[in-house]
C-alpha cells in the first residue's frame, strides 16, 4: 500500500466524546505501509493505566486499548484498532511525546466501531488490467498523406467492450473484477488542451449476508489476493482498500502489508496464467485454491512468497524452496513403503524372533519411523507426475536431485559429511533453487486443475521466469550425464 500521513486530529477513547473537543487529545496518525500505523500525541497523553486517559508518569511496562477514535481537521473520522504503546508519561517540554501503534485504521465520514459487519470489500491492486488483458478504449490514427503529423486522432470508449470478470459466485459471496476509468484533464482552460483516460480493474467481494471485516479481510480478501499474485506470477502491490458496512457507510482501510511492489514491464508481459487466456479455468482454480488444506495450502502460500528473492540470502531462498517442494511431494500420494498389514507382520516376526528383549525393543523403536518413502523418491515421483512440464524444467532428474538433496541437507544440518554434490552459495545454488521453484509452481498448478502439457504451453507462451528455466535446462541437460 501507499504511505500516508493524516491531518491533525482530536482523539478519544470514546467516539461520542469527539463532539466535545475539550475532553479530547490532539494527535495525528501516520501510515507506514511496510511496518506500522502510528499515532503521535505531541502534548498530553491519550492512554495511561488500563487504557484510560491519564497524566501519570511511568517508564516501565506497556498499555493498550482495543480502539481509539479520531476526528481530523478535514472532517474524517478515524478508528485505530488494537492500540498499544509504552508508559512514557505525558508530553511536555523535556519529556518524550507519547507514541502509540495500531494494527488497522478505518477512515470515513462517519464513526465506525471496531470490526464492523460489511457487505462489500474492494481491493485496488496493480496489474489487474493487464491480467484481464482487454481494454474498452479504442484509439484511431489517421496519417497525413506523404507522412508527417497525424491528420486525425480519436479516442473512444464503449461500455459494451468491458468484459464481465466473475472469479467466483457461490456460498453467499460474489467475487468480481469491476472496471473503472477516469478522465484526466485539469482546471479550465487547461482541460481544453489535455485529454487523458486511465482504465483499471478492482477486486470486489460482495457478501449476500454481511460478515465481520476481519473475516472478510483475512479469510477472503488475502487468500484471493494471493491467488491473483500466483496467477500473475508476481507479488503485486495493493494500492488501496476500502469497505462498505451493512449500514452503507464506506471507509478507507489501512493495514500494513509487508510485501508487494509496482510491477515492472517485464512482469506485466510475462504473466503465466492470465484471465484473457484461461478465463474458463479461473473460477474452478480459485475454488480449488480456497479449498487447499494442510501441506498443500502451506506450499501454495510459499509459492506466492517466493515469487521473488529480493533481499533474501541464497541459502535461505534455497531452503524455503526445498521445504515447500518437499511438502507438496507428500500431497495426494502414498507415503508408506509397506502396507499396514505387511508392517504388522514384520513387527510380529521381530517379536517372535527369539532375540533378547532389549534388542527387540530397540528394533521396534527403529522400525516405528522407518516405514516411510524417502523424500528423494517422493520428489522423483512428483516430477514424473508433472510429465512433459517436469521433463522440460529438469531434463536430467537424477542429476538435479543429487545436487538438490545434498545441498538441502547441508543447509539444513550444516554438516558436509557424506555429501558429494553440495552446491556453493553462488549461481549453481540459485539455478537449482529456481528449478525447484518452477517444479513447486507446476505442482500447485496441477493441484488447481492444469494438465502438464497445458502448463508447459502456458510457461512457454508467457516466458514466465524464462531465464530460470533456460539455466536449469542447460545445467541439467541429458547430454551432460551421458558424456
Amino acid at each position: 500500500m501507499i504511505d500516508k500521513s493524516f491531518m491533525e486530529s482530536i482523539w478519544s477513547l470514546e467516539p461520542k466524546l469527539l463532539n466535545h473537543p475539550d475532553g479530547c487529545t490532539q494527535g495525528h496518525a501516520e501510515f507506514d505501509a511496510d511496518r506500522f500505523i502510528r499515532l503521535s500525541i505531541p502534548l498530553g497523553q491519550l492512554l495511561g493505566e488500563d487504557g484510560e486517559l491519564s497524566t501519570s508518569f511511568s517508564l516501565d511496562g506497556d498499555f493498550g486499548a482495543d480502539a481509539v477514535f479520531g476526528l481530523s481537521q478535514d472532517g474524517y473520522y478515524q478508528t485505530l484498532i488494537d492500540v498499544h504503546g509504552l508508559k512514557l508519561g505525558f508530553s511536555a517540554p523535556g519529556f518524550c511525546a507519547q507514541s502509540l501503534c495500531g494494527t488497522q485504521l478505518y477512515v470515513s465520514r462517519k464513526i465506525i466501531e471496531p470490526n464492523p459487519r460489511i457487505a462489500r470489500f474492494v481491493l485496488e491492486m496493480a496489474g489487474l488490467r493487464e491480467w484481464v488483458g482487454q481494454s474498452p478504449f479504442i484509439e484511431c490514427f489517421t496519417p497525413k498523406e506523404g507522412g508527417g503529423f497525424w491528420k486525425r486522432y480519436s479516442l473512444s470508449y464503449s461500455d459494451e467492450d468491458v468484459p464481465e470478470v466473475i472469479l467466483l459466485d457461490s456460498s453467499g459471496i460474489k467475487i468480481t473484477l469491476e472496471h473503472r476509468w477516469t478522465v484526466k484533464g485539469g482546471a479550465l482552460p487547461t482541460a481544453r488542451f489535455i485529454h487523458s483516460c486511465e482504465s483499471d480493474y478492482d477486486l470486489v467481494l460482495s457478501f449476500n449476508s454481511p460478515i465481520s471485516l476481519d473475516k472478510a479481510f483475512f479469510e477472503w480478501a488475502m487468500p484471493i489476493r494471493s491467488f491473483l499474485c500466483f496467477c500473475m506470477g508476481m507479488r503485486s502491490i495493493v494500492r488501496n482498500m476500502h469497505f462498505t458496512t451493512s449500514e452503507g457507510v464506506t471507509a478507507d482501510y489501512y493495514v500494513p502489508l509487508v510485501d508487494g511492489e509496482e510491477p515492472s514491464d517485464d512482469e506485466l508481459r510475462q504473466m503465466p496464467i492470465s484471465w484473457s487466456n484461461y478465463s474458463g479455468k479461473i473460477p474452478r482454480m480459485l475454488e480449488q485454491w480456497l479449498a487447499l488444506e494442510d501441506q498443500a495450502k502451506e506450499a501454495a502460500k510459499r509459492a506466492v512468497s517466493l515469487l521473488e528473492r529480493k533481499n533474501v540470502s541464497i541459502d535461505t531462498f534455497f531452503l524455503a524452496n526445498a521445504q515447500a517442494f518437499e511438502a507438496i511431494t507428500r500431497v495426494g500420494v502414498e507415503q508408506k513403503e509397506l502396507s499396514q498389514e505387511e508392517y504388522n507382520r514384520r513387527i510380529a516376526c521381530v517379536e517372535h524372533s527369539g532375540l533378547e528383549p532389549k534388542i527387540i525393543k530397540w528394533i521396534k523403536r527403529k522400525m516405528k519411523h522407518a516405514n516411510s518413502i524417502s523424500a528423494n523418491e517422493l520428489a522423483e515421483q512428483r516430477i514424473k507426475m508433472l510429465g512433459e512440464y517436469g521433463k522440460y524444467v529438469v531434463p536430467d532428474t537424477e542429476s538435479y536431485l543429487q545436487e538438490h538433496r545434498d545441498t538441502r541437507n547441508y543447509y539444513t544440518h550444516l554438516d558436509a559429511n557424506g555429501k558429494s554434490h553440495i552446491l556453493s552459495e553462488g549461481i549453481d545454488a540459485i539455478i537449482n533453487a529456481d528449478a525447484t521453484y518452477m517444479l513447486l509452481y507446476g505442482s500447485v498448478c496441477q493441484l488447481l486443475g492444469f494438465e502438464p502439457d497445458e502448463l508447459l504451453a502456458a510457461v512457454k507462451f508467457s516466458r514466465f521466469k524464462w531465464s530460470s528455466v533456460d539455466r536449469s535446462r542447460k545445467r541439467y541437460r541429458l547430454e551432460k550425464s551421458e558424456s
